[in-house]
């Protein structure tokens, strides 16, 4: 309550963990700016028929330069015209990940994309190093559904492992 979509969130140093959990909802970051420098930061939606939404009208932007980012949904995580950067980024689903319009993942060591279902990078989104002098591997696991990269996606890592059973 009281959080309005363009707003920002600068952590504290003294913080290191920031977790959003919910147990039978769907956390929707919607246009909000969280900024730090070393936190792991967490969404956890639990329920089978939770998502995890980052993006809304607002673009919504998550940065944490040496921290680790980490999105976990019981159904599906969606990510749409937001921007996290951090050390690791770890999305997993129960089902599917979308990751569309003009989305940016950056990261220096790792960004990992797990669906029990599927996974598709879409709508120029991009998947990246943080900086020219990280060398991040890339991991995308789809389950039993498909892996895609469309519609002018494109990834920059020094490993890239793209895994799917269809």
């Amino acid at each position: 309550p009281g959080v309005i979509p363009g707003d920002s969130w600068a952590l504290d140093n003294n913080l290191t963990d920031l977790v959003f959990t919910s147990l039978s909802g769907s956390i929707d970051f919607d246009g909000f700016n969280l900024t730090g420098t070393s936190q792991n930061v967490a969404f956890v939606a639990d329920s089978p028929t939770s998502d995890v939404n980052i993006g809304g009208s607002e673009p919504a932007s998550i940065s944490l330069p040496t921290g680790n980012f980490e999105a976990s949904a019981g159904r599906d995580v969606n990510v749409s015209g937001a921007s996290v950067q951090a050390k690791n980024v770890k999305i997993a689903s129960g089902g599917d990940i979308r990751v569309k319009a003009g989305t940016r993942l950056a990261a220096s060591d790792s960004i990992t994309l797990q669906a029990k279902k599927g996974v598709r990078i879409s709508n120029s989104s991009e998947l990246r190093r943080l900086s020219h002098l990280d060398n991040p591997q890339l991991l995308i696991e789809a389950g039993t559904g498909s892996a895609e990269i469309v519609e002018c996606a494109s990834l920059d890592a020094d490993t890239v492992n793209m895994t799917s059973r269809q």
